[in-house]
Parts: structure tokens; C-alpha cells; sequence
């Protein structure tokens, strides 16, 4: 009896292991028949390449897809897309019995071109029609549905589309299309009839800030863009073109013209996120009439070609105000060249160049600017020097470079000139002169021969530094010249030499006296170091025969001529 007993366990482990290993060899026959079968339906196609580094199943998840890279061609040279891990969840009564494979596929982490997508997406497929054609592919394609799917290029945030698009032999519609566009909810319809003939579409974008509609219509194997009209926040545009096949390629290149109204302020809305704080920093306000032209690969989008030909009355950068503005920007392989940029700049005239590089991460730039006759009274007016009688006509010009995501790596040269001006007041110049001189110059606005009255520099920029090495300004009855720097951060340093004229004289009465003790003053004066910080400097005077001369003699003669 116990032999019995023991034979019938027996049999039983048995039985159990060799279900256990019937189903284990199962899976793993029809994980790598998927595989093969997969892979042979992509590459069917003979578009693309398609490799997977393994395959396992998943309880509830369903068959798991680890490191799915496509392939231009099947040398595996060009990777068109890789997927970190791919989710495929589909039902087997529907395939067995109504020849529909309806797989729920989750993908993680998919990156290509730059280009990068998560989310899920529902497919229904009929599996007794052959899909090796684009006519096939309308025939076998049911739909496809979306489910909070995301994608991302370098100008564009899509997120959270959801909605479903359905494909017959004479039309793809959508239907209850919704997503997010760099964080703006927006509704998508479109309708494609004919698509495999004489294509006629309508394809509509809106949102509360945002609307876009465009009609596509194919004439002799061309696509018309008859209409690419819209408006996003303030601005307006209304482009044309066409989008071509490439003789004897599966290309095709797309190519738009038109107008375009743009405030600069919805500009940022646009650009890569690497450029928002950068651009938001430059507070830009106006709006910008522009002549556009575009043409790209649409397989290789990122590779486009712009061209913009742009005019304003008033363009607003910071507190810096241009009038009657002309720009030319074009971009070509990544590359931004801006040849014009001119403007009216408070009476004076700019004339400057540009290039940014977007294809470098460090995004290196170059920049070139002449400006001449600039009237600096309405530039200091949101400054410290407001009220001050502060004027001046300026003209400078220089040349910097650097990377845009570097302030530290600016460097650069240039030269600056002020002409019939009055700089005397401005507070950093007035303590070289002495204490004196600012409060004589409060009593007395009349006293004019000590004003700084013009000035003139070479610099050059390096090391998070503005450096000179023959700042030199000049009055009447005053010549200052001076070394040194100012730094990113405001702090100074620099080594100053005062001459006072010889042949000045001072005239009659109390005018004359108060000129003639700011000069005597002076040339008690050799030298002095200005260093502290711009909001806070601070000097340091060296005097002619040390301060007992000022004390004991400069100071006597001083008293006296006051005295007197």
C-alpha cells in the first residue's frame, strides 16, 4: 500500500514537472516566434531594420521588448530609433478567431534624430491583408489610438496626446484628438479623403491661444499648400508652399513662404527650453512685420532652412529702445547668421552681425557692432544718474564671441568715444577731484571749465573681465587717464593719474575763485586707486609731497584763497 501511495506522488511531480517544462519551452517558442515574426513584418516593409536584444513576458504587462533599435538598412550603420523597453499587450481570441491583431503597446524611453516619445498607443491591425504597400497599409490599418503619449523635439513639447485616428482606402480621420503643445491644451481635427490619389485635407488646430488651419490639396504627384494661416497669442502669419517628392528617393521636401506678424514677446513660447531663461532675461517688447521663407527635408527635419527678412518701428530690449529696425536672420545646418541688424538708437545709427551655432550644446556665437552718434541722456534715464546733467554723444565698436550657455567664456575688443559731453557729475569721476568739487559744483551749476567733456577707450574683454589700458578723459582744466577693470560682478580696479591745465585761468569774481581752489586742489593730486564695486566704490589718493604737504601748505594757501 505505501508503495502504492508513493508510486501515485510520484507520477504526480512528475506530470506537474513535465507540464511546467511543456509550458516554460512553450513560452519561450512563441516569445521567439513573436520575435522572428516581428522582425520579419518590419523588415518585410523593406523601409528599415529592425533588432531586439531580448524578449520575456511580463504578468499583466504582456510581451516585454528590451533594446528595439531601427535600422536604415539591415548593416545597422544609421540607427533611425531606439526603445529602451516596449510593453506589447494584445488579445489572442481576437487574432485566432477574427484575424485582428490589437496589441496595446507602452513604450519607454524612445529616442531618435533628437527626437524622444513615451506613452501608449493601441493599434488594430487585420492580419489577412497584406500590409507591404501603402495601399495594403490602408487596408490593414483599422486605427490607432493614443493614450497620454508624449513627444519632444528640440522646438516642439507634445504631450498627453490622446484620441483615435482611423484609416480606410479613402480617407484617415481623427476623432476627439487632444494634447498639450509646449504646455497649451489644444484640439486637433483633421480630415485626408482620396490619400492615395488626387489627396485633398483639412487640418485644424485651436485652442484659446492658439489656432491653425491648413488645406493640403496633391495636383501632379505635388502637394499644394493652398492655405497655412493661424494666429499663436499676439502674433499672425499666413504662409503658401508645396511639399515635393525627390526624383528616384523616398523624400520629399516641404517649402513655405509668406508673412508673418510676430510680437517678440510670444518668441519664447517657441524656443528650446535652453533658451528661455535667456531670452526672458532680455525683457523684449514690439512686434516684428517678417517676409519668411522655409524648406526642409522631411526626413531630416532638424536640418531646415530659414530665411527672415524683418522690419519694426520700435523694438524694446531691456531698456534699450530701437527704432526703425531692419534684420535679416537665416538659418542653414543648425546655424544662425543674422549678416544685418540695423537701427536707430537715441539719434544714432547700428550697424550689427551675429551668429549663433544650435548644432554645438555650448551654442558659440559671435557678435559684431558698430554704433556711432548715440545720444546717452535717454539711456541713462532708469539709472542711477538720472538727474545728474549727465550727456554725451557716444560712438563705439567691438567685436565679441563666446558660448551663450557660458557668460564666463565672452571675449572681445573694442573701442568707445564720448564727444561734447558733460561727465564731470558722473560719482565715480568726482571724488578724484576732491570732495570739494562736488559740493561746489551743487552751489554752483555755473562752474562749468572742470567738467569732463569728452573721453575715449580701448577694451577688451577676457576672464569674465572689461579691461583697458588707456581710458583717458578730458576738460578744459582736467585730463584723467587710467588702467584697470570691471568684472561680471561689478568690482573695480583701477589706477588713475590726474593733470590739472597749467594756463588755466580762473577770471574775476567768487566764479573765478571757486575754479581756481578746485584746480589747486587738483594738483595736490598724483594718483589714486579706484577699487570697491560699481554701486560702492572706493578711492584711495596718493598727494604730491604726501599729506603733510596738503596739510601744511596746500591746505594754508587753499584757506586763504578762500579767505580772501
Amino acid at each position: 500500500m505505501k508503495i502504492r501511495r508513493f508510486t501515485i506522488v510520484l507520477l504526480i511531480i512528475l506530470a506537474a514537472t513535465s507540464a511546467v517544462t511543456i509550458l516554460y519551452a512553450g513560452k519561450l517558442l512563441i516569445l521567439n516566434r513573436f520575435k522572428a515574426l516581428l522582425i520579419e513584418r518590419v523588415e518585410s516593409s523593406g523601409r528599415m531594420n529592425l533588432a531586439i536584444d531580448a524578449v520575456s513576458y511580463v504578468p499583466m504587462k504582456g510581451i516585454c521588448l528590451t533594446g528595439v533599435s531601427f535600422y536604415k538598412n539591415e548593416l545597422r550603420e544609421d540607427r533611425l530609433l531606439s526603445i529602451s523597453r516596449c510593453f506589447v499587450k494584445f488579445s489572442v481570441i481576437k487574432l485566432l478567431f477574427y484575424k485582428t491583431f490589437s496589441p496595446m503597446i507602452t513604450v519607454y524611453d524612445a529616442r531618435g534624430a533628437g527626437n524622444s516619445f513615451n506613452g501608449v498607443l493601441g493599434v488594430e491591425i487585420k492580419t489577412n491583408v497584406e500590409a507591404t504597400s501603402p495601399e495594403g497599409a490602408l487596408k490593414a490599418i483599422k486605427s490607432i489610438r493614443f493614450y497620454n503619449f508624449s513627444a519632444k523635439t528640440a522646438a516642439v513639447d507634445l504631450k498627453d496626446l490622446s484620441g483615435t485616428i482611423t484609416f480606410s482606402p479613402g480617407s484617415i480621420k481623427s476623432s476627439n484628438l487632444s494634447l498639450s503643445i509646449n504646455g497649451e491644451a489644444c484640439k486637433l481635427h483633421f480630415t485626408v479623403s482620396n490619400p492615395l490619389g488626387e489627396l485633398s485635407s483639412v487640418i485644424v488646430v485651436s485652442s484659446q491661444k492658439i489656432g491653425l488651419t491648413v488645406n493640403i490639396d496633391k495636383k501632379n504627384d505635388i502637394y499644394k499648400i493652398s492655405k497655412l494661416e493661424g494666429t499663436a497669442f499676439s502674433s499672425r502669419f499666413d504662409l503658401v508652399g508645396e511639399l515635393t517628392s525627390r526624383d528616384g528617393t523616398d523624400g520629399a521636401t516641404l517649402s513655405l513662404y509668406g508673412k508673418a506678424n510676430v510680437d517678440v514677446k510670444d518668441i519664447e513660447f517657441f524656443v528650446p527650453p535652453d533658451l528661455k531663461k535667456s531670452l526672458r532675461g532680455l525683457r523684449l517688447e514690439g512686434v516684428l512685420e517678417n517676409s519668411v521663407y522655409f524648406k526642409t527635408d522631411l526626413r531630416n527635419i532638424q536640418a531646415f532652412e530659414l530665411g527672415i527678412k524683418s522690419n519694426a518701428e520700435s523694438l524694446k530690449i531691456g531698456n534699450v529702445k530701437l527704432k526703425a529696425l531692419r534684420m535679416d536672420t537665416r538659418i542653414k545646418d543648425g546655424v544662425v547668421n543674422m549678416p544685418l541688424f540695423n537701427a536707430r538708437l537715441y539719434g544714432g545709427v547700428l550697424n550689427s552681425s551675429a551668429m549663433l551655432d544650435l548644432t554645438d550644446k555650448r551654442l558659440p556665437y559671435k557678435l559684431n557692432c558698430k554704433l556711432s552718434a548715440m545720444d546717452i541722456r535717454p539711456l541713462i534715464k532708469n539709472t542711477p544718474l538720472k538727474g545728474k546733467n549727465v550727456r554725451g554723444v557716444v560712438s563705439s565698436e567691438f567685436s565679441l564671441q563666446g558660448k551663450a550657455k557660458n557668460a564666463d567664456s565672452m571675449e572681445g575688443r573694442g573701442r568707445i568715444i564720448a564727444q561734447n559731453a558733460n561727465l564731470g557729475p558722473m560719482p565715480l569721476l568726482t571724488p578724484l577731484l576732491g570732495n570739494i568739487y562736488g559740493y561746489f559744483r551743487r552751489v554752483f551749476p555755473e562752474l562749468r571749465k572742470v567738467n569732463i567733456t569728452g573721453g575715449s577707450a580701448d577694451f577688451y574683454v577676457a576672464n569674465r573681465r572689461v579691461m583697458t589700458d588707456n581710458l583717458v578723459l578730458t576738460g578744459e582744466a582736467i585730463s584723467i587717464s587710467a588702467r584697470g577693470y570691471i568684472d561680471f560682478d561689478k568690482n573695480l580696479d583701477f589706477e588713475v593719474e590726474n593733470k590739472i591745465s597749467q594756463n588755466l585761468t580762473g577770471g574775476g569774481g567768487l566764479q573765478g575763485s571757486l575754479q581756481d581752489i578746485v584746480v589747486q586742489f587738483g594738483k595736490f593730486i598724483s594718483k589714486a586707486r579706484l577699487t570697491g564695486t560699481l554701486d560702492k566704490p572706493k578711492w584711495k589718493f596718493e598727494y604730491l609731497g604726501g599729506i603733510e604737504n596738503i596739510l601744511k601748505g596746500g591746505l594754508q594757501k587753499l584757506l586763504k584763497d578762500i579767505l580772501e
